[in-house]
C-alpha cells in the first residue's frame, strides 16, 4: 500500500485505541534504508541466476520447499554474508537520516509525498518496511518523536534506528 494509505490505517487504530480504557503500547519495526538480497522475479524468470530461482520457489511455496531444496536457506545465508562483506553500498545513511529528521519534526506530507519509485532508489527494497513506521505516525497523529539511537550495521544491511514519543 501507499504511504498514505499506511497514515490514514494509523489514524484509524489511533480512533479505535482511545476508544478503549486500557493502556496501549505501540511499536513499529522495519529496517531503514537496506538493499537486502531479495529476488528479483525477472531475474529469476530470465534464468539469469539458478539462486534467485531457487529462493523464488522457496518464497512462493513456503517451508514445503525445503523438503525438495534444504540447501537454499544456506545458499542464502552464504549470500547475505558475501553482500555484507562486499564493498557494495547496501545503507544510504543519508536517507536513513533524513527520513528520522522528518519522523522527529512530524512532517507527514514529506513521508506520503513519496512514491514507490523514489522509496526504492534510496531506501532499496527494504525501505518499503517503513511502511510501519508511516502508520506509527498515523497514530501518533503526525506527533514529533525523538531519535534515541541510529546506526548503520554493514553486517545486517541495514540502518537501524529507534525513536521514542513522550
Amino acid at each position: 500500500p501507499s504511504w498514505r494509505r499506511c497514515y490514514e490505517l494509523g489514524q484509524l487504530i489511533r480512533k479505535s485505541i482511545a476508544s478503549r480504557p486500557e493502556k496501549v503500547a505501540i511499536m513499529a519495526s522495519g529496517g531503514i534504508s537496506h538493499w537486502p538480497p531479495f529476488v528479483d522475479e525477472e531475474e529469476a524468470i530470465s534464468g539469469s541466476s539458478e539462486l534467485s530461482k531457487r529462493i523464488l520457489r522457496w518464497q512462493a511455496m513456503g517451508p514445503e520447499a525445503l523438503l525438495s531444496d534444504p540447501q537454499v536457506s544456506k545458499d542464502l545465508l552464504i549470500r547475505e554474508k558475501e553482500l555484507a562483506a562486499s564493498n557494495r553500498e547496501l545503507i544510504n545513511i543519508e536517507w536513513d537520516k533524513w527520513f528520522l529528521s522528518v519522523m522527529n519534526s512530524g512532517d507527514h506530507e514529506s513521508l506520503l509525498s513519496l512514491d514507490k519509485e523514489s522509496i526504492y532508489k534510496d531506501g532499496g527494497n527494504g525501505g518499503y518496511e517503513m511502511a510501519m513506521w508511516v502508520c506509527l505516525m498515523g497514530i501518533m497523529s503526525s506527533a514529533p518523536c525523538r531519535t534515541l539511537v541510529y546506526e548503520p550495521v554493514k553486517e545486517w544491511m541495514g540502518g537501524v534506528g529507534v525513536i521514542t514519543y513522550s
